[in-house]
């Protein structure tokens, strides 16, 4: 639950262009013209990171 508490807070949509580029094979920046980019900090990424791992474990096991 924290984390994905923590995930509400992260620099969107910076973070969705993130995990789309890493995780879905969805070629982008994670520039965006709403929010500023410098703000989405390694913390972030780590914690966008976690998410993932934490739903692809899921998956493996449904």
């Amino acid at each position: 639950m924290g984390l994905a508490a923590t995930i509400e807070n992260l620099t969107y949509p910076c973070c969705a262009k993130y995990y789309l580029n890493k995780y879905e094979g969805v070629a982008m920046e994670p520039d965006a013209r709403s929010a500023d980019v410098a703000k989405f900090t390694d913390y972030q990424k780590h914690c966008v990171d976690q998410l993932a791992e934490l739903a692809a474990s899921i998956a493996e096991k449904a």
